[in-house]
């Protein structure tokens, strides 16, 4: 894909000679980061089969620093970039420029929330072009990426138990059966898992009593999740000592096709409250 094209775009690694003065140029792939914290700086995002290049739509709603670094190299300062993001939509695309200036052989190119967020759950290309001092425009190799959908994740669902009705442990004395329904949006890659954790009050402090953890293998676009909580999860805290004891679901989800680096994103699925026992 060329800033005259849309489609078609180059294969990653590829690279663009150019001339300028009797020189040859080498530009790079232009490479899309993501910072999650100022510690590990910029964490580029890699292609990962059958998915290719997947920026979360989470980390623009999140408004993550999201950078395209260009290696400069090999282009003499005074050197103008110009970054393009193409929606496959076939919207206007967004341009923006910058000179290099030296001694830095890196630019980097902050995409705005204003760019991405519209795109949310569609592909885009991003592409650049050096136009050296004398003039000369060289087409950079680029990539398409995909920005993922927002997954839509619903509340969890308890067998025997109407939404919003407390838990009386003495009623699930063999355990609590809980569903999670499909997420039109979740990918093998998510590795998606649930948490469910009790909570509770004792000498002034809230704190998690117990927490149980299972994995969603069986979790897809069509088909849930089906898990059984035992009911020593539950059971028991009030007379521990605890009181306003209450139990949260949580999914946890990786955003990002490994090796890419990544973290657990937890997406709360409801809470319940848990009965005292019966005096």
């Amino acid at each position: 894909m060329t800033f005259q094209e849309t489609k078609g775009a180059p294969r990653a690694g590829a690279w663009v000679r150019g001339s300028s003065s009797g020189s040859n140029v080498t530009l790079d792939q232009v490479q899309l980061s993501v910072e999650t914290n100022f510690v590990s700086g910029p964490q580029p995002i890699q292609s990962v089969h059958p998915w290719g290049f997947i920026l979360p739509g989470e980390a623009v709603v999140y408004d993550l620093t999201i950078l395209a670094i260009i290696q400069a190299y090999w282009v003499p300062v005074g050197t103008t970039f110009i970054l393009r993001l193409v929606p496959d939509d076939g919207s206007t695309p967004y341009e923006t420029r910058v000179l290099h200036v030296g001694p830095n052989p890196v630019e980097y190119f902050k995409l705005p929330s204003a760019w991405l967020m519209p795109h949310i759950g569609q592909m885009v290309y991003l592409g650049y072009q050096a136009e050296l001092p004398d003039g000369t425009r060289i087409e950079g190799p680029g990539l398409g990426f995909q920005i993922t959908p927002l997954l839509q994740v619903p509340e969890v669902r308890y067998e025997g138990l109407a939404p919003g009705e407390p838990l009386d442990p003495s009623k699930f004395p063999d355990g609590l059966v809980a569903t999670v329904d499909p997420i039109p949006q979740i990918r093998p890659y998510h590795r998606a898992a649930m948490h469910f954790s009790v909570n509770g009050h004792r000498d002034g402090w809230l704190s998690t009593i117990i927490r149980r953890g299972f994995t969603l293998d069986t979790l897809t676009t069509d088909r849930p999740a089906i898990v059984k909580i035992d009911a020593a999860a539950y059971s028991g805290h009030y007379e521990d000592g605890y009181t306003d004891v209450y139990a949260t679901a949580t999914l946890l989800t990786v955003l990002v096709p490994q090796p890419n680096p990544h973290g657990v994103e937890p997406i709360s699925m409801g809470r319940i409250d848990i009965s005292p026992p019966a005096r």
